[in-house]
Order: structure tokens, then C-alpha cells, then sequence
């Protein structure tokens, strides 16, 4: 009669080459559909960062100039105004625009990096 061993390994051990390739196609097809969602997702966040800096300069701005009644072109006026420190771009790390106009009654703040379209905010002077 044969006794029952728990320690013996039985004839077949290990995965099959079809049972491996099985596995490497299913990470595959996962890879395939994490790896743009999370580029998007990246960019995306980078984008509303960016958006958020704007806003940022831009209601340090309008605090400087209700401080000063004049605008600045200089950002690092603007500290302490309700920012710390000087924003830079998160996708790159490029400075932020500000440009004054009509003797300084305009003021366009844009991201220097290639997605400043988007981000651009222009505030204004009202008239009295």
C-alpha cells in the first residue's frame, strides 16, 4: 500500500507556457488602458495647477492694486499681496507673464509655457 506524503511534489509543477503567456496578454491589455488615462489625467491636473496659479496672481494683483491704485508688471511685488512665493508653471517650471497696458489700466497674466492660450487672465481698470 502507498502512504499518502504531503511533502512529495506531484509530477507537474510550475505554470504551463501557455498559462504564462495567458497572464503577460492580460497585463498587456491593463498596461494598454492605465497608461493614456493616467498621461491624460497628468495633464489634466497640470493644466488646472497652471489655471490656479493665474488665479492666484491674478487676485494678488488686484489686492496689490487696491493697495497701490496702480497694477504691476514686477510679480515679486506681489508677495505678500496674498501669495508667498512667486507660482511657476508645474508642466515646466516657465514664469508666468504679466504685461501692462494702456497706461497700466490693462494687465494680461499668461502662462509662458505652450498651453498659455488657455491659460490667460486680463484684468481691468473699471472706469469711474
Amino acid at each position: 500500500m502507498k502512504k499518502y506524503d504531503p511533502g512529495a511534489r506531484s509530477a507537474r509543477s510550475g505554470f504551463s507556457l501557455l498559462e504564462a503567456l495567458f497572464t503577460v496578454l492580460i497585463l498587456a491589455a491593463l498596461a494598454a488602458l492605465a497608461v493614456p488615462l493616467y498621461s491624460n489625467t497628468k495633464a489634466d491636473a497640470e493644466q488646472k495647477a497652471c489655471m490656479g496659479n493665474v488665479r492666484a496672481l491674478a487676485g494678488a494683483e488686484t489686492r496689490y492694486r487696491f493697495d497701490n491704485d496702480t497694477f504691476t508688471a514686477n510679480a515679486s511685488d506681489l508677495i505678500g499681496c496674498g501669495i508667498a512665493a512667486v507660482p511657476t508653471c508645474p508642466t515646466d517650471g516657465a514664469a508666468y507673464v504679466l504685461k501692462l497696458k494702456g497706461n497700466k489700466k490693462h494687465l494680461t497674466i499668461t502662462c509662458g509655457n505652450t498651453h498659455s492660450d488657455t491659460n490667460t487672465m486680463i484684468l481691468k481698470v473699471d472706469p469711474p
